[in-house]
């Protein structure tokens, strides 16, 4: 079984796009989670990257389970301009993190989109969630 962590613009809470339709036809929602790292915000869209060595921040966002489209996450790779094998010239790459479901603490490895590119311009989201404002 296939996780997804989504913390920005595919949530179910944001308005519509195609790519989150794609995913409320093939997945199921498991509940609000969090994975450790920082969040950032590139323009109407955010940026999840790793914490450096003793950072214990956290991004909140929900987990979903993949359950019926094998080639879901390709897709989503496209749409987070995610390039396997151009990995340099990708905008987000895709990986497995630990996510923490909020309310049992179970934890659930997910495939997550993590920001490739300088976050020094940036704004730092400090607690973790991404809002539209």
């Amino acid at each position: 079984m296939e996780y997804l962590f989504l913390y920005g613009t595919l949530m179910r809470n944001f308005p519509e796009n195609p790519f989150r339709l794609l995913l409320e036809r093939n997945t199921s929602y498991v509940g609000e989670a969090y994975t450790y790292g920082k969040l950032f915000l590139v323009d109407y869209y955010p940026a999840l990257v790793s914490n450096s060595a003793l950072e214990n921040h956290k991004v909140y966002g929900e987990v979903v389970r993949i359950e019926n489209n094998t080639d879901l996450l390709e897709q989503l790779d496209e749409y987070e301009d995610y390039f396997p094998e151009n990995v340099i010239h990708s905008l987000y790459i895709r990986k497995l993190t630990e996510c923490f479901l909020i309310g049992n603490k179970e934890s659930v490895k997910c495939n997550a989109y993590f920001y490739n590119k300088s976050v020094k311009n940036l704004i730092f989201l400090r607690d973790g969630h991404f809002f539209l404002s």
